[in-house]
């Protein structure tokens, strides 16, 4: 589909009945991978969906999408991204939509800013994996109209904004991330949410490794 917004900010009473308790992709085509010492965490939140959708709405693996090719090549002023100082996850889609991306194993991640090699004679003799627009959920949206985009559409790049608590953050619930945040420095994809102990949660997946 073409860019385009999800207008509802809110469900109505019987949408959200019947949304699922639970959902958790984790087993779902999603990974948890490693930006190591480079700030490119909007590369990683946008291509954990577009590799879920892929493999999960068309039945295509990709396996996992080059996170390297958007460093060195959406970070530029028309993209707006700074490479390895953090970057817009909307930019991120729109590089993927007018460039298509690589896949990891022809163009690997290094965790700092190359050349951009896109247009080498090497890289052209592989495919690239394209789409062909992404939906953006209106920022103060309720949460079941994001609960029901992971039900039925998969998972969703996010912004957040973290503090220490998260960065030294090992296994549970991390009750104090600061919602509704105007400043966020960390981009993440969000794959899930469940119940625990009486407890509201999203779940997400991050890329700062398994450790």
């Amino acid at each position: 589909a073409d860019n385009e917004n999800i207008h509802d900010t809110e469900l109505s009473s019987e949408a959200i009945a019947k949304l699922p308790e639970t959902v958790d992709l984790r087993s779902h085509h999603v990974q948890v991978r490693s930006q190591g010492h480079c700030g490119s965490c909007w590369s990683f939140g946008c291509l954990a969906t577009i590799e879920y959708a892929f493999a999960e709405l068309k039945n295509i693996t990709t396996g996992h999408l080059s996170t390297q090719e958007m460093v060195d090549c959406a970070s530029n002023q028309h993209y707006l991204n700074m490479a390895c100082d953090f970057g817009l996850s909307d930019q991120a889609y729109d590089y993927v939509v007018d460039n298509g991306i690589y896949q990891d194993r022809f163009y690997p991640y290094h965790a700092s800013k190359g050349i951009c090699k896109n247009e080498t004679e090497i890289m052209k003799k592989h495919e690239k994996i394209h789409i062909s627009g992404y939906n953006i959920i209106p920022q103060g949206s309720n949460d079941s109209v994001i609960m029901e985009v992971l039900a039925n559409k998969g998972p969703i790049t996010t912004a957040i904004k973290i503090d220490v608590d998260f960065k030294h953050y090992k296994t549970g619930i991390v009750k104090n991330v600061n919602k509704g945040a105007i400043f966020v420095n960390h981009v993440l994809a969000l794959i899930g949410y469940t119940t625990i102990n009486q407890t509201d949660v999203w779940i997400v997946v991050n890329s700062w490794g398994r450790t």
